[in-house]
C-alpha cells in the first residue's frame, strides 16, 4: 500500500501542477476571449477529448492488459505505426459529424485534425510507459502540453496578441511539440520482434474500449448539447464555471485511477477497503474546500466576468464530486473485472446514455428545459446512476476476483 500511495503522490503531482497550468491558461482565454471566443475554444477541446478516445480503439488498455509486465519483447514500434495510420484515416468520419453540427472555419478545422492525431499518439504512448511502470514519464507526456500552452499564452499576452485563432495556433504548437517528445523517449524503449496482432489487443480491451466511449460521451455530451442548442456564449459560461470544480475533481480521481489500473491487473493491492477510504476521504476535503472559497476562486480566476453564476457553480460541486468517483471506479473495473462483468456494465451505460441524450434533447426541443442550469442538473443526476452501477459491478467483480 506505501508503494501504491507514493505511485498515486507522484502521479498526482505532475497533474495536479499540469491542471495549474491549464487553470492559468483559462484564466487568461477567459479574461482576453469573448465569451463566445472561450465557447468556441472549449467545444474544440471537447471535440479533440471525444474524437481522440474512440479513434485509439482502446488498444492502450488493451497494451496494458496483455503486456503487463514489458513490452520489449515485442515490436510495439510497428504496431503504434499501423494505429496511427488507421486513426489518422479514422479521424474524417468524426470530424464531418462535428462539421455539420457546428461551425468552425478552415484554421479551426486543421488544428483539430492534428490535434486528434497527436492525442492518439500520446494515449498510446502513455500505455506503453505505464507497461514499464514508468508512472511519471506517461504522465508528463500526456499533461505536459498544458505547461507549454501556458507558456505560450503568457508570451501572447504580454504582447497583446490574445485572439481565438492564435490561441488555436499555438495550441496546435503544444500538442506537436509534446508528440515529438513523446516519439523521442518512446524510441528510448527496446523494441522486440514478436509481433503483437491488432486484433488480440483491440478484443482484451473491447468492453472496456466502449465503456471508455460511453463515459467520454457523457462527459462531452453536455457541452454539445449546450452549443447545438444555447449560443457560443453560453458555451463559455458553461466553460468556465465548471473548469474549477469538475477540473479538480477529475484530477483527483485521474490520479488515483491512472495507478490504480495497473496495480490491479497486476495484483499488487491486497487492502482494496484501504483504498476506499483514501478516496472518500479526498472527496470531503475537496467537497469542503469548494464550498468555503470556490465562489471567491471563481470571481478572482476571471476578474468578476462569470459572476452572478452561483447555482451553476454549485451544481458543477456535485457533478465534480460524481465524475471523481466515476474515475476511479472506470480504472477499477478495467483492473479487476471480467469480460462478462464488462459487457454487462457497458450494455447499462449505453442505455443510459442513450435515454439521457433522448430525455435532454426532448426538454430542450419542447422548451420545458430552458437554461444551461437545468442541462447541468439533470446530467448530475445521470452521473450518480452511473457511479451506482459502477460500484455494483466492482462489487461482484471483486467477489469473483477474490476467490480466483
Amino acid at each position: 500500500m506505501p508503494k501504491l500511495l507514493k505511485k498515486i503522490g507522484y502521479v498526482a503531482i505532475i497533474m495536479i501542477s499540469a491542471s495549474g497550468f491549464q487553470m492559468a491558461s483559462n484564466l487568461i482565454l477567459g479574461r482576453e476571449l469573448t465569451k463566445e471566443e472561450y465557447g468556441i475554444f472549449s467545444l474544440i477541446r471537447k471535440i479533440i477529448q471525444f474524437s481522440s478516445w474512440i479513434l485509439v480503439f482502446g488498444t492502450d488498455v488493451g497494451l496494458i492488459r496483455l503486456f503487463n509486465r514489458s513490452i520489449t519483447k515485442y515490436n510495439w514500434k510497428k504496431f503504434l505505426n499501423r494505429m496511427l495510420l488507421y486513426s489518422f484515416f479514422l479521424s474524417v468520419i468524426p470530424l464531418l459529424i462535428f462539421l455539420r453540427a457546428y461551425s468552425l472555419s478552415n484554421i479551426q478545422i486543421i488544428s483539430t485534425v492534428l490535434i486528434i492525431f497527436i492525442t492518439i499518439t500520446l494515449i498510446l504512448g502513455n500505455g506503453i510507459f505505464r507497461i514499464q511502470n514508468k508512472y511519471n514519464l506517461a504522465q508528463f507526456v500526456i499533461s505536459g502540453v498544458r505547461y507549454l500552452f501556458f507558456v505560450c499564452l503568457v508570451i501572447l499576452w504580454f504582447t497583446n496578441c490574445v485572439t481565438l485563432n492564435n490561441s488555436i495556433l499555438v495550441f496546435t504548437l503544444s500538442y506537436l511539440i509534446f508528440g515529438l517528445l513523446c516519439i523521442y523517449y518512446l524510441n528510448a524503449i527496446p523494441n522486440g520482434r514478436n509481433f503483437i496482432p491488432l486484433k488480440d489487443v483491440i478484443k482484451e480491451s473491447s468492453e472496456f474500449y466502449f465503456i471508455t466511449i460511453v463515459t467520454v460521451s457523457l462527459i462531452v455530451a453536455d457541452t454539445f448539447i449546450v452549443a447545438k442548442y444555447f449560443a457560443y456564449e453560453y458555451v463559455g459560461i458553461y466553460a468556465a464555471v465548471s473548469i474549477l470544480p469538475v477540473t479538480v475533481f477529475n484530477l483527483a480521481g485521474s490520479s488515483i485511477g491512472q495507478v490504480l489500473m495497473p496495480s490491479l491487473a497486476k495484483g499488487e493491492i491486497n487492502n482494496f477497503q484501504k483504498v476506499i477510504y483514501i478516496s472518500i476521504g479526498i472527496a470531503l476535503i475537496l467537497y469542503i474546500l469548494f464550498n468555503f472559497i470556490g465562489e471567491d476562486l471563481l470571481h478572482y480566476t476571471f476578474n468578476s466576468k462569470y459572476d452572478g453564476n452561483s447555482n451553476l457553480f454549485y451544481i458543477f460541486i456535485c457533478m465534480g464530486i460524481t465524475q471523481y468517483f466515476s474515475n476511479i471506479i472506470h480504472f477499477s473495473i478495467g483492473g479487476i473485472s471480467t469480460k462478462e462483468s464488462q459487457k454487462y456494465f457497458l450494455l447499462s451505460t449505453i442505455i443510459l446514455t442513450v435515454l439521457y441524450l433522448l430525455l435532454i434533447n426532448y426538454l430542450i426541443i419542447t422548451h420545458i428545459i430552458t437554461n444551461i442550469t437545468s442541462v447541468a442538473i439533470i446530467t448530475v443526476l445521470v452521473w450518480v446512476i452511473r457511479d451506482f452501477m459502477g460500484i455494483y459491478l466492482i462489487i461482484k467483480s471483486r467477489k469473483k476476483w477474490i476467490k480466483s
